[in-house]
């Protein structure tokens, strides 16, 4: 397992991207979503919010744990069941 820190989280976000734009999800694709993520826990996964996790060293299987629970509403806390309604499973997986 590894952790994707700095300019990695940033490139490996734009990369991802690349691979899904076009695609709808729900109302939004990922790349809409994207800057959202980016204004909470910082474009190199630094938040600069207290009540706001970093995620840039968080291991890839962590973040997708979260992100369904957050999506299935099996963890509750807005904004992310909000940000994550109508993401499938391999989107998940490609914003982990």
């Amino acid at each position: 397992m590894f952790s994707i820190e700095g300019n990695l989280l940033k490139a490996g976000m734009g990369a991802i991207l690349a691979v899904m734009a076009g695609l709808p999800v729900g109302a939004q694709s990922l790349q809409e979503r994207v800057p959202t993520c980016f204004e909470c826990h910082g474009e190199k996964g630094q938040s600069q919010l207290p009540e706001v996790p970093s995620l840039g060293a968080q291991p890839a299987l962590y973040t997708l744990v979260e992100l369904v629970m957050f999506r299935d509403k099996l963890r509750l806390t807005e904004p992310m069941n909000q940000q994550t309604v109508g993401l499938s499973d391999g989107d998940l997986r490609a914003l982990s």
